[in-house]
């Protein structure tokens, strides 16, 4: 298929906007169904007075115009969606003729299969054609667990110790730590600038998938706190063929009010003071693992040996 400008397209899940924004260069008129509501509100940020409509939906409740679209494209995160639900639904909204685009991120070499392909398929024959297949995340999480490559993710709230932890960890994986707080302040903006740290943590997760592609171990120690943060990075890694750690560190609240207090008058924390009244806010919107999530992470390669209480993972 030849996209041609006017063509409608019905974009699903579309995060950030990377593809968005090619499909929008190309001409087309882009109806993006994103059911983060901070992402909805990013994508009308990053491309105002462009050709977009954005439904704050998940694909399974989204209201669609039926036989309207072109082409429908999901770039990696087709794997959240209900696949019987949300085919059917993309199948209603399609005109006749019209194109489908799913895709993800797979590495194999298929003279060579690993544990992944041989389930997959098994080893395809020289000069033959690769079969299709299907694998759905809590099955990849099954065949990847034992890559030396890791992605290691630290949640906590501010105040927690996860710039602390991650420079524990980084020298005994070892590990690239990249720090969002430190990032946006070394570029000279304001730790409290949201839209900026969207930004940089937007380029900072497409680093890190970089460098887990080529072998190399990431520590992620920003805050994630909302469990679809976790799921995203989680199946990117798993979808890269590496393994992906969870470490939460849980502290009292009067506890992390005291300990950016201290970090304030020391003058580590050079920002606008974080107050009682964000710690109250954040604790509300806060989603805490539960065990039943931390089972999809893989057991620690490295205990740190100076552990405080609450920190598990």
């Amino acid at each position: 298929m030849r996209l041609t400008p006017g063509a409608q397209v019905l974009e699903v899940g579309p995060g950030t906007g990377i593809v968005t924004g090619h499909l929008l260069a190309a001409g087309a008129h882009v109806v993006a169904v994103e059911p983060d509501p901070s992402l909805a509100g990013f994508l009308c940020h990053a491309h105002p007075g462009a050709d977009l409509e954005v439904v704050g939906a998940p694909l399974e409740s989204a209201v669609l115009d039926p036989d309207r679209f072109d082409l429908a494209v999901a770039a990696t995160s087709f794997h959240w969606v209900d696949q019987r639900r949300g085919l059917h639904k993309v199948s209603e909204s399609l005109r006749p003729g019209a194109w489908i685009a799913l895709w993800w991120r797979l590495f194999r070499d298929p003279d060579h299969p690993d544990a992944f392909s041989r389930c997959a398929g098994g080893k395809r024959q020289a000069g033959s054609v690769p079969q299709p297949f299907s694998m759905t995340p809590d099955r990849m999480d099954e065949f990847v667990a034992g890559s030396r490559t890791r992605l290691v993710l630290i949640c906590g709230l501010p105040a927690a110790g996860k710039s602390t932890l991650a420079r524990q960890l980084a020298p005994e994986i070892p590990a690239v730590r990249l720090d969002k707080d430190e990032w946006v302040a070394r570029l000279g903006a304001d730790v409290w600038d949201h839209e900026f740290r969207v930004r940089v943590e937007r380029q900072l997760w497409a680093l890190a998938q970089e460098l887990l592609a080529h072998g190399q171990s990431v520590i992620l120690e920003w805050g994630h706190w909302a469990r679809v943060e976790r799921d995203e990075k989680r199946l990117g890694a798993r979808a890269l063929g590496v393994g992906v750690e969870l470490h939460f560190l849980v502290a009292p609240l009067e506890e992390l009010i005291e300990r950016a207090h201290r970090r304030t008058l020391s003058g580590e924390w050079t920002a606008s003071p974080m107050t009682r009244a964000h710690f109250e806010q954040w604790a509300t919107i806060f989603q805490p693992p539960d065990e039943e999530e931390l089972l999809l992470f893989d057991k620690p390669t490295v205990t740190s040996r100076f552990r405080r209480p609450g920190w598990t993972g």
